[in-house]
C-alpha cells in the first residue's frame, strides 16, 4: 500500500466520531490493542474482526451538549461502530445530475471503491451506470464507506463520498457534476477568478442534520488558510459566512446546504463542520482532494 494511504488510514480514524476505520474488508488490521496503538496512537483499540478505532474526537463535553440545538444533539454521541461484512449485501440507489441543468450527464460511469484504495485498484463495484430512471444501482457490502469514482465526457471527474457507513438498503439524492466553465463560474461568484482545475482540487460539501435534512447554519473550518464559499441558490454568495438552504441544486428541489472549497492541495483533507456561535463540531470527515477533480461529501451530523 502507499505510504500515503497508510497516513491517511490514521486521519480517517482520527477524524470519525467513535466509527472503526474500514481499511481492507479481506485482512485483519490488528490482533491486540497494542498494535492499533502503533498504527493510530494512544486510545486506539483492536475490535471485533480485527479492526482498529478510535473514541469520539468531535470533542463534546457535558456542558456544551447541553447547548447543542437538537437538530444537532446526535454530534453529542459518538456513533456506533460499524464492521464492513462482505457476506451482507446491500442495494444502493442515487443519481448524478448536472449542477446547472439538473439533468443526468450523457455518458456516465463510474466505479464503487473503498475508502483506503485511493487509485481504485480493486474496486468494490464496476461498470456502474445510471438506469431508465436515471439512477444507479449497485450492490455494496454492509458496511461499506469507500467512494465512488464517476466520470462523464464533458464534465470533471468527481468522487463522491457519504460519510456514513451504508448499513440499510438506500435510495439518495447524489452529487452534482460540474463542467469546467461552471466551476469558473462559481469562482468568479466568489471573486477568486479561474479556478486552477488541472493541480488542485474542489470539494462540495453537503450538509445533512440529525434527521437528515439539509443543515444550514453550519460554518466549516478553513482548511489550509482556504475559507468555504457557501451556496444561496444556484451559486455561492460571497456575502454568506455559514451553510443556507438552496432548493436549486437536486431535481425535485430537495433542499440542500452545500459549501465549496477551491484550490485545495490534492491528498487527504479533513473538513471540520462547526455551529457559528459555539464552535461546536457537528461533524468532520477526511476524504481525498484529486489534482483535476471534484469530491463530493454528503455529511451526516454526528459522524
Amino acid at each position: 500500500m502507499d505510504a500515503r494511504w497508510v497516513v491517511a488510514g490514521a486521519l480517517l480514524i482520527a477524524a470519525a466520531s467513535g466509527c472503526q476505520l474500514w481499511l481492507d474488508v479481506d485482512h485483519a488490521q490488528c490482533d491486540s490493542d497494542a498494535a492499533c496503538i502503533d498504527l493510530l496512537g494512544s486510545g486506539a483499540t483492536c475490535g471485533e474482526g480485527g479492526v482498529c478505532s478510535m473514541p469520539s474526537q468531535l470533542g463534546m463535553t457535558a456542558d456544551s451538549v447541553r447547548a447543542l440545538p437538537s437538530r444537532w444533539s446526535c454530534a453529542s454521541t459518538p456513533a456506533d461502530a460499524v464492521t464492513a461484512d462482505t457476506a451482507r449485501m446491500l442495494r444502493v440507489r442515487m443519481d448524478v445530475v448536472d449542477v446547472t441543468t439538473l439533468r443526468l450527464p450523457q455518458g456516465l460511469s463510474g466505479v464503487a471503491c473503498n475508502w483506503s484504495d485511493g487509485e481504485c485498484t480493486r474496486p468494490v463495484s464496476h461498470g456502474i451506470a445510471p438506469g431508465d430512471d436515471g439512477f444507479i444501482e449497485v450492490e455494496l457490502p454492509y458496511g461499506f464507506q469507500g467512494y465512488f469514482s464517476l466520470m462523464a465526457p464533458g464534465y470533471l471527474p468527481a468522487l463522491a463520498y457519504h460519510n456514513r457507513p451504508y448499513t440499510e438498503p438506500t435510495s439518495l439524492r447524489g452529487p452534482p457534476m460540474l463542467t469546467a466553465s461552471v466551476l469558473d463560474a462559481i469562482a468568479a461568484a466568489v471573486g477568486g477568478g479561474a479556478n486552477d482545475a488541472s493541480s488542485r482540487g474542489v470539494a462540495l460539501l453537503d450538509i445533512r442534520d440529525c434527521n437528515d435534512t439539509a443543515g444550514d447554519g453550519v460554518r466549516f473550518v478553513e482548511v489550509d488558510g482556504h475559507a468555504a464559499s457557501y451556496f444561496k441558490g444556484a451559486l455561492p454568495a460571497p456575502d454568506l459566512t455559514q451553510t443556507a438552504i438552496s432548493n436549486q441544486l437536486s431535481p425535485g428541489r430537495e433542499p440542500r446546504a452545500l459549501a465549496v472549497f477551491l484550490d485545495l492541495e490534492p491528498g487527504p483533507t479533513t473538513f471540520r463542520a462547526v455551529l457559528p456561535d459555539s464552535g461546536e463540531a457537528v461533524s468532520r470527515v477526511t476524504v481525498e482532494i484529486r489534482a483535476g477533480h471534484v469530491t463530493y461529501v454528503r455529511i451526516r451530523a454526528g459522524y
